[in-house]
């Protein structure tokens, strides 16, 4: 993958002083940021952060931290801390490995169930050992890669991460100390277009248009004689 840095990835233990520079600085064009943990965590951060990132332009993702349980709470959970923002793109952090990949399963389709959308799934090692070349239904949901190096690697279910999270040590602007940088491979515009994600059910093509003629056709023929009358009907 070409690495281009687009995104960031934020919590609270991430100092942000400026928000604005962040945007200046060039090629920041979004930041997904840690909402919840578990059926009751909430990064105290995060409120106000979604304010202060959409105010300057920037595309805004939530992400909850996957522990193990009651899937169905904590996507109850992370839902309700994240708000009716249509917008927002959501992320499953599958970090634990005591979460087992049918866990991750099923908070994904919850998630997608409740939202209407389907979330990103962000892992490294822990989905690579878990998943193997088994799982193909975790292919449906996007995955935003983490592995810092400079070849990454990730189970065969996908052609290709969606987001890659290739530096926990990044730098920029806006924001103290070091912070992990993600690669878009393509263009912005692309980002913006694919951040939200689709609805859960698959698009359908629309039925095409009839143009219904009724024609009246009288044919006379002599005795013994017989008549064969074919219609095709054109769609358009």
């Amino acid at each position: 993958m070409a690495l281009k840095r687009m995104v960031l990835d934020l919590s609270h233990w991430n100092t942000v002083t400026d928000w604005d520079a962040i945007v200046s600085e060039g090629n920041i064009y979004g930041v997904i940021h840690k909402a919840t943990e578990g059926t009751g965590n909430i990064d105290k951060t995060y409120a106000q952060r979604a304010k202060d990132a959409r105010s300057v332009g920037l595309l805004w993702g939530a992400d909850h931290f996957l522990r193990p349980g009651d899937m169905k709470k904590q996507a109850e959970h992370f839902l309700k801390v994240v708000g009716d923002h249509g917008d927002t793109l959501l992320a499953i952090d599958h970090e634990d490995a005591a979460v087992s990949a049918q866990s991750l399963q099923d908070i994904l389709e919850l998630v997608a169930d409740l939202s209407g959308r389907r979330p990103v799934i962000y892992s490294g090692h822990v989905l690579k050992e878990q998943v193997g070349a088994g799982h193909t239904e975790l292919s449906a949901y996007r995955l935003w890669l983490a592995q810092y190096s400079k070849n990454p690697v990730w189970p065969p279910a996908w052609d290709r991460p969606w987001l890659w999270q290739y530096s926990e040590t990044g730098k920029c602007p806006g924001v103290e100390g070091n912070v992990d940088e993600d690669c878009f491979d393509r263009s912005e515009v692309e980002l913006a277009a694919e951040w939200a994600g689709d609805d859960d059910e698959p698009s359908r093509p629309a039925r095409p248009t009839v143009k219904e003629d009724v024609v009246h056709v009288e044919i006379t023929a002599p005795p013994g004689v017989s008549v064969v009358v074919t219609h095709k009907q054109e769609q358009r």
